[in-house]
C-alpha cells in the first residue's frame, strides 16, 4: 500500500489522491476543487496530511523503515514552501 501511496505522489510532493483523481476524472467528484489549497476552510487536504504524517511517523517507529516517512517528508517539504514564513495564510 504503500508503494501506491508514493506512486501517487506528485513530483513537487503534492499527495491528495481524493483531489488528483477528482481534477483528471470525466465526471468531477463532489466537492473537490479544481485547484490546489482552493477550500483550506472546509477541504481536507491539510487535515489528510495530518493523518499522513502521523502514520509515517508510527510506521517508522513501528517498523524502522523510511518509506512513508519519506513520502510524509517530502509533501512537508512543499507544504512549508508554500505555506512557511512569509508565504500564503
Amino acid at each position: 500500500m504503500i508503494a501506491k501511496v508514493a506512486a501517487a505522489q506528485e513530483p513537487d510532493g503534492y499527495l491528495y489522491t481524493v483531489g488528483q483523481i477528482g481534477r483528471t476524472a470525466e465526471k468531477p467528484i463532489c466537492c473537490v476543487s479544481m485547484s490546489r489549497w482552493a477550500d483550506l476552510r472546509t477541504g481536507h487536504e491539510l487535515y489528510n496530511a495530518g493523518h499522513l504524517f502521523e502514520a509515517a511517523v508510527a510506521h517508522f517507529e513501528a517498523t524502522g523503515k523510511r518509506n512513508l516517512f519519506d513520502v510524509a517528508a517530502k509533501y512537508a517539504d512543499l507544504l512549508t514552501r508554500v505555506f512557511g514564513p512569509d508565504k500564503n495564510r
